[in-house]
């Protein structure tokens, strides 16, 4: 009986053993592709288990399915207008009315800009939707708001997986702006508005390249009453379309 205590005790401090190796070289989470590439295992990783001790991979948050997926349904369908396409930017604080600019838009006939020819790359409609990823995501929310013990812990972990779907979303994103500016379709680029001044004038044609903002560099610039939303702009671009 002693020797299948300490049988069963070694085997449990190699499996916890294994657990804690660097997740790199942990066989465990790690399988095999038929092609012979390694893949991440991603039901033992958050945002896929409420429980896991480490962050998945994009390729778990965002299979490649999904992305397909999204792709389809922000751009596939759409139509490029008549004449130059319009880059579009709306900014300000969050339920501001920004997701109405397009329709604004469309009521004023000499722009001609219509949802039907206008892709609008908001971040965070491309994972809170009614597709798989849409679906999954609002999944994942109820388990976690389930989990939670206070309402303190519910709102972290809210806020947490909000954070993990959309820093891949965000690279998503500016692979749907390109495809929509490559197929000569009007764009609709939403922000918060803390940096307009870089986004409509962008840097003067001699300066060097700032380095990447650790946050928001030009809100202290901003002024306190808020300024009119820009007119569109047309951009050029070749009379080329996506591969």
């Amino acid at each position: 009986m002693l020797a299948t205590w300490l049988s069963c005790l070694g085997s449990s401090e190699r499996e916890t053993a294994e657990r804690r190796r660097p997740f790199v070289h942990n066989a465990e989470r790690w399988l095999t592709l038929p092609n012979g590439n390694e893949a991440a295992v991603c039901d033992e990783c958050f945002p896929q288990s409420a429980t896991a001790a480490h962050l998945c991979l994009p390729e778990c948050i965002f299979p490649a399915s999904d992305i397909l997926e999204v792709h389809e349904h922000v751009v596939d369908g759409k139509v490029a207008p008549e004449g130059q396409p319009w880059f579009i930017i709306g900014y300000g604080p969050p339920a501001s009315g920004k997701g109405g600019i397009v329709a604004a838009l469309e009521r004023l006939s000499a722009f001609g800009v219509t949802p039907r020819n206008t892709v609008a790359a908001e971040v965070d409609g491309l994972f809170q939707n009614r597709l798989r990823v849409g679906r999954r995501f609002s999944a994942q929310q109820e388990r976690l708001s389930a989990a939670a013990r206070t309402d303190q812990e519910r709102e972290q972990a809210a806020g947490r997986l909000y954070t993990a779907y959309r820093f891949v979303a965000d690279q998503i994103s500016d692979a749907v702006l390109w495809k929509a500016a490559a197929r000569r379709m009007n764009v609709y680029y939403e922000t918060t508005g803390a940096c307009r001044r870089r986004l409509l004038d962008g840097p003067p044609p001699s300066a060097p390249a700032p380095p990447p903002p650790l946050c928001h560099p030009c809100a202290a610039n901003l002024p306190s009453t808020p300024t009119p939303a820009p007119t569109p702009t047309r951009y050029p671009l070749p009379a080329t379309r996506y591969p």
